[in-house]
């Protein structure tokens, strides 16, 4: 495994789709085998090793396919369908599928895979299912960190100077209390419980694009975004459901395939969550949310909190060489995560009625950060929080963003 591939602990990441229509289920089967066959589904080609890891797979990855799709007899919800797949682990390949009635859920190990290439794959997959054309891939780039760094000019000690002091001044700048006294641990039924959905329909959605501001050269304020406009409106609906002088650094997942050279193809994790902001002191008007993540990408900081990562796990295996840092069983300290998924699954994979697609983060061990995902569906949007802590009244967060959104 490369270093890359050893930073995320276990950690599964689990694609949960409601509702799928009956022939793109049915075809999953054969899809997945078809996609492993194909050159796309290389990175698939992998086998369960020792302590979570994963060895290089030469032979037998097609035979293998179809038994990584679970077909349930009855119904079950997002969220328990995610934790069926994690505790049935993986066979064979680093995928699992399971299917309960409308209900698809997509695991697969964070350890190989972050969102964007672990998006690409499902995104093939479902193309398969339901006989959609598939794009070619692009080579795969060699080395990209080494490779990252030289396109983005950050090989001279001067430039990495500057991009390192910028990414710790957004740690520090960011830093709040612990929210968890006496530290949290995971709990099944929180898990259960803790993912929840906002539909916006087309015209909702349009309603909030006809409200965006477009830019302004006089004052320097950049053009409105929905995904900034939705993002505001995710913070403050969190902030009114956190208990009072409750706060939380503010992440925002960031793809460092942007600093990679064009045209190449970056496999495994390659992305991070990078810090904003705070709750309580991010400033959530679109235009500003949008100007401090230009700066952020601008910086370059975010292909540096990779580097920073790797080099971090080093230093913790040399402290641990044998069994690696000690991992606490509960967390007191929590971040709040955004992301925005990708929206590329056909229309032929949906059936009737108000989607769910989000993507539930698990780890074996430790409850996870609260994590709002933002994701284009079938002309509309879905807003999704998983939270496994608590931190976050769910219904309030609902009421509020839907009132906010003007549901």
């Amino acid at each position: 495994m490369s270093l890359r591939e050893m930073l995320y602990d276990g950690l599964d990441m689990v694609g949960v789709f409601h509702p799928v229509s009956p022939d793109a289920i049915a075809a999953l089967p054969d899809a997945l085998a078809a996609h492993v066959a194909e050159p796309a589904g290389k990175p698939l080609w992998r086998r369960p090793a020792r302590r979570r890891r994963w060895g290089h797979r030469r032979v037998g990855a097609v035979s293998l396919a179809r038994g990584c799709v679970v077909i349930h007899p009855g119904p079950m919800g997002p969220a328990e369908l995610a934790l069926t797949a994690q505790r049935r682990g993986y066979v064979g390949l680093p995928i699992a599928i399971h299917v309960a009635g409308d209900t698809v859920a997509v695991m697969l190990p964070h350890d190989l895979f972050d969102g964007a290439s672990g998006w690409d794959q499902v995104e093939r997959i479902v193309q398969h299912a339901t006989a959609t054309p598939r794009g070619e891939q692009p080579p795969r780039l060699a080395f990209p960190v080494a490779a990252s760094l030289r396109h983005s000019g950050l090989l001279r000690g001067a430039a990495q100077s500057e991009v390192r002091a910028t990414r710790r001044a957004a740690e520090r700048g960011t830093t709040v209390a612990p929210q968890a006294d006496p530290p949290l641990l995971i709990d099944d039924q929180r898990r259960v419980d803790g993912l929840h959905t906002v539909w916006i329909d087309a015209g909702q959605r349009q309603r909030l694009l006809g409200a965006l501001q477009p830019s302004d050269e006089a004052t320097g304020r950049p053009r409105q975004t929905l995904h900034m406009r939705l993002t505001g409106l995710v913070l403050e609906a969190v902030a009114e459901a956190v208990e009072p002088g409750l706060d939380l650094r503010v992440r925002m997942n960031i793809d460092a395939r942007r600093y990679a050279p064009p045209g190449r193809q970056v496999l495994g994790p390659f992305a991070t969550p990078y810090p904003v902001g705070t709750l309580r002191t991010i400033d959530t008007n679109p235009s500003a949310l949008g100007a401090e993540l230009k700066g952020v990408l601008d910086s370059r900081a975010p292909l540096w909190a990779v580097v920073a990562n790797l080099v971090g796990y080093v230093r913790g295996r040399v402290r641990h060489p044998l069994t690696g840092p000690p991992v606490a069983p509960g967390r007191s300290s929590f971040d709040l995560g955004i992301s925005i998924l990708p929206a590329r699954l056909p229309a032929s994979f949906w059936a009737a009625g108000d989607p769910t697609n989000a993507v539930l983060l698990l780890h074996p061990r430790q409850p996870s950060d609260p994590y709002v995902q933002i994701a284009q569906v079938q002309g509309g949007v879905v807003i999704t929080l998983w939270d496994e802590t608590g931190l976050v009244d769910a219904d309030v967060f609902v009421g509020s963003l839907r009132a906010r959104i003007g549901d």
